[in-house]
C-alpha cells in the first residue's frame, strides 16, 4: 500500500488480539490501520478453516464458467466465491464476460487452440485506492481535502492453458507464488586505523524519520531484476491534468501537467526527481509497471494553473490510461538509465547506512517491502527484516472451471468447490 502512513505494525506471529487506545496519548494512523489487519486476519482466517482453500455457497454462487457459441469468450454467473477465506462478489447487473471484466481492461483473446485444456481461474489481490483513482473520497463540503484511504478486493478471471491432456481441477497448474524476499541491515562501520581518531559513527546516519518502500520494478533473477525505492512509502503522487506533447518533432521528451507541485517542499516535486507515471490501466492489467521520467529543468506555471513538467521520455502510452499519476522515487545516485536500480545477492547501500540484499529465484515486477527508520534513538533505529518474504501484492488464486474443445465443441468441468448454509445442514457426521 504506497499511503502517507507512519509504519506498518501489524506482525501476525504476535498474535494481538486487539488494539487498546488510552486515554491522554497520541492518535497514531498506525494503531488504527493495526486493528483493521488484525480483525481481516481474523475473518480470513475464520472464512478458510469454515470454508476450505476456495468454495463458493450452494444458494447464490457465482463465477460459474460458460462458452459463448463462438468460444471466443466465457459467461460468468452472478453471486458469491470465496478465495483463501476472501469475498469475492460479481453483481448480476450489468453482466460480465470474460472480456468485459470490472477491473480486467484488456484480458488476451480466448484461444482454444492454446493447450489441450485451458484453465479458467480467479486472481484475488488487494488494491490501495486514493483519492487519485478514486475522486468520490474527497469531501467537497470540506474543500475536497485528501482524507482516508481504501482498500479494495479486485478480482480478475484470467485463463492459462494446461500442458498435459486430462489434467483434472486438482491437478491443474496455477501461477507460482513470488519468491522474493529481502533482508536490511544498518551498514557496519569500521574501526579506525588512526589511535588519535574515534571510529566513525555507525547506525542509521539519516536526519529524518522515514518509512521506506522498496520494490520491483523489472521481475526476474536477483542480478536480472530491478528495483526503486521511496523514503515516504511511495505515497508523494500527483494526479496528471493533461498530456502535452513538445510540437518539435525531434524532441526527445514529453510535458505533462499537474494541479500542483505537492503538499510542501518535502513532500513535492523538484527538477532531477525520477517519477512514474502509470494509470488505472497499467496496474489492473499486471502488464508491468508504468513508465520512470526524470523531471527536467525547468519546472514551468501553466497559464491555465498549475505547473508543467518537462519529462525525460515519452509518456504518451499513459494517455489515453483513467486516472493517470505520476509517482516520485527516491533513487538519486547510480541508477540505470531508466532510473531504476540492479537488485544483487550482496548488499547495496540505499543510503545513511541502510543496506539491502534480494534473494529468492523469481522476483515479480510489483513485490514490495517496508520498514520504518527512526532517528534521535539508540533503540532499533532500523526495523530490520531478515530473508523477509514480499509484504505483497499477495495474490490468491482458485480453480474455476477446465474448458476443453472436443470436435469444436466447447466442454466445460466447473472446479469450484460448493458448500451449504448451516441452516441448510440436516445430518451432521463426526468421525475420529
Amino acid at each position: 500500500m504506497k499511503g502517507d502512513f507512519t509504519r506498518d505494525t501489524f506482525h501476525k506471529p504476535r498474535h494481538y488480539r486487539s488494539v487498546r487506545q488510552q486515554q491522554g496519548r497520541v492518535q497514531l494512523d498506525a494503531d488504527w490501520n493495526e486493528q483493521m489487519d488484525i480483525q481481516t486476519e481474523l475473518d480470513q482466517s475464520t472464512n478458510e478453516d469454515v470454508i476450505g482453500q476456495s468454495g463458493a455457497p450452494i444458494t447464490g454462487d457465482g463465477f460459474e464458467v460458460g462458452v459463448t457459441a463462438g468460444n471466443d469468450d466465457l459467461t460468468l454467473t452472478a453471486g458469491r466465491m470465496y478465495v483463501d477465506g476472501i469475498l469475492c462478489e460479481l453483481e448480476a447487473d450489468p453482466a460480465v464476460t470474460y472480456l468485459q471484466q470490472p477491473h480486467f481492461p484488456n484480458p488476451p483473446a480466448l484461444n482454444p487452440a492454446a493447450g489441450p485444456a485451458l484453465l479458467a481461474y480467479l486472481d484475488v489481490w488487494q488494491r490501495h485506492l486514493t483519492a487519485i483513482e478514486e475522486p468520490s473520497l474527497r469531501e467537497v463540503a470540506l474543500g475536497g481535502p485528501d482524507t482516508a484511504t481504501r482498500l479494495q478486493t479486485i478480482w480478475q478471471v484470467k485463463v492459462t492453458p494446461q500442458e498435459v491432456a486430462g489434467v483434472t481441477c486438482k491437478d491443474a497448474v496455477l501461477p507460482a507464488a513470488s519468491d522474493a524476499r529481502l533482508t536490511n541491515e544498518l551498514q557496519p562501520s569500521p574501526p579506525s586505523t588512526d589511535p588519535c581518531e574515534l571510529s566513525p559513527a555507525g547506525g542509521y546516519r539519516g536526519l529524518e524519520n522515514h518509512f521506506y518502500r522498496v520494490e520491483v520494478h523489472t521481475g526476474g533473477a536477483v542480478g536480472t531484476a530491478t528495483f526503486k525505492w521511496s523514503r515516504e512509502n511511495g505515497s508523494v503522487t500527483l494526479a496528471i491534468e493533461a498530456f502535452e506533447k513538445e510540437p518539435n518533432p525531434s524532441a526527445e521528451f514529453f510535458k505533462v501537467r499537474v494541479k500542483t507541485l505537492g503538499r510542501d517542499d518535502n513532500l513535492g516535486l523538484h527538477v532531477g526527481d525520477w517519477v512514474e507515471v502509470q494509470g488505472d490501466e497499467t496496474e489492473l492489467n499486471g502488464e508491468g509497471p508504468g513508465t520512470l521520467a526524470k523531471i527536467l529543468s525547468p519546472v514551468e506555471p501553466h497559464p491555465d494553473g498549475g505547473y508543467t513538467l518537462i519529462l525525460s521520455v515519452d509518456v504518451a502510452k499513459h494517455a489515453a490510461e483513467h486516472h493517470p499519476k505520476l509517482r516520485r522515487w527516491d533513487q538519486v545516485k547510480s541508477v540505470n538509465a531508466d532510473g531504476t536500480l540492479d537488485t544483487a545477492p550482496d548488499f547495496i547501500e540505499l543510503e545513511h547506512g541502510v543496506r539491502l540484499k534480494f534473494s529468492g529465484a523469481d522476483l515479480h515486477s510489483g513485490d514490495y517491502w517496508m520498514f520504518a527508520a527512526r532517528t534521535g534513538t539508540l533503540v532499533e533505529p532500523l526495523e530490520l527484516l531478515a530473508d523477509a518474504h514480499a509484504h505483497g501484492v499477495r495474490h490468491h488464486y482458485a480453480p474455476l472451471a477446465l474448458i476443453t474443445f472436443p470436435g469444436g465443441t466447447a466442454a466445460v468441468h466447473d472446479c469450484r468447490p460448493k458448500f451449504p448454509a448451516l441452516t441448510e445442514l440436516t445430518s451432521l457426521f463426526y468421525l475420529s
